[in-house]
């Protein structure tokens, strides 16, 4: 866990050094990486980390859409604009981790463990699942990335004072058989 995030942001920073890179990492997940148990092997995690890293930084020049990549993951190039924070759940993805990259623009982001949210609702055909609670938001800037695994309820697409436009791919990295 904690290995493979350091050579993701050593890669990324290969590509671009004067980016800043942020990420978080799920505690329990490197826990579980840490005793051998895991949907990926090391090797299996660190080819789509570095395919999902290059996905992100080669999208900035496509058109908004799906892309399907190798081993099922595939990317949606997305530009929008914001939403208030407070008028959208959370969401977390069973099927899924994401790999987040802002490309332009800016987005208020939040999260919480899905452990301390309330359910509201589910699309389990779409692998969405919604959320309520507290969480604790950022800024992400262009440049910046942040990684959400199954358990981790996030909040993306939103602003606190005033919309914002935003262009950012969104990488899909599949753990479900």
């Amino acid at each position: 866990g904690i290995q493979l995030q350091r050579e993701f942001t050593e890669y990324l920073h290969g590509l671009d050094p004067t980016r800043p890179v942020t990420c978080g990492i799920n505690i329990f997940f490197n826990f579980l990486s840490s005793i051998g148990f895991g949907v990926y092997s090391d090797e299996k995690a660190r080819q789509n980390a570095k395919a999902a890293a290059r996905a992100a930084r080669e999208a900035a020049d496509l058109e908004a859409g799906r892309y399907d990549l190798d081993d099922g993951m595939y990317a949606n190039v997305q530009d929008f604009t914001t939403r208030p924070m407070n008028e959208a759940d959370l969401e977390a993805h069973r099927c899924y981790i994401d790999l987040q990259y802002c490309i332009a623009g800016g987005e208020r982001m939040s999260w919480a463990h899905i452990g301390e949210l309330n359910p509201v609702r589910e699309d389990p055909e779409a692998d969405n699942y919604f959320y309520q609670g507290n969480s604790t938001s950022v800024s992400v800037r262009p440049g910046m990335f942040y990684i959400m695994f199954p358990s981790d309820g996030h909040r993306p697409a939103c602003h606190h004072e005033y919309p914002k436009r935003c262009r950012k791919v969104v990488v899909k990295i599949p753990v479900c058989p």
